[in-house]
């Protein structure tokens, strides 16, 4: 008989707390090449126009987020079964600010609009 490993795996405690602190770290990641790496000028100083104002906004958005989940998760109650919609939607609000980011440091056209109302 051929057992599946990979729900044993997948269904684990250990799988679980891994993969939450591997997604913390990568919107932690995602938050310093906001406020750091897309502020950053040639010269190693930080943007002050508006364009900086949108990264800087981006990454602490990102990282308050994860902070209200972080704080959601740990008061959350364990005997009742979690949905997991919330979490769907920090997730997803993070990855739309990270995408504002981006789109604003790749020039993108429809980003000129909006920083010329900044």
């Amino acid at each position: 008989m051929i057992t599946d490993n990979i729900h044993i795996f997948v269904s684990s405690d250990a799988a679980g707390t891994l993969h939450l602190v591997f997604a913390a770290l990568f919107f932690v990641a995602m938050s310093v090449f906001c406020i750091v790496n897309f502020r950053r000028n040639d010269d190693k100083t930080f943007r002050k126009d508006a364009e900086g104002k949108v990264y800087l906004s981006c990454g602490l958005g990102i990282l308050a987020l994860l902070i209200i989940l972080l704080i959601n998760m740990l008061m959350e109650d364990p005997n009742q079964p979690a949905t997991g919609s919330f979490v769907f939607w920090m997730e997803t609000c993070m990855l739309i600010l990270f995408g504002i980011a981006w789109l604003v440091k790749g020039k993108a056209a429809v980003t000129e609009f909006v920083l010329d109302k900044l």
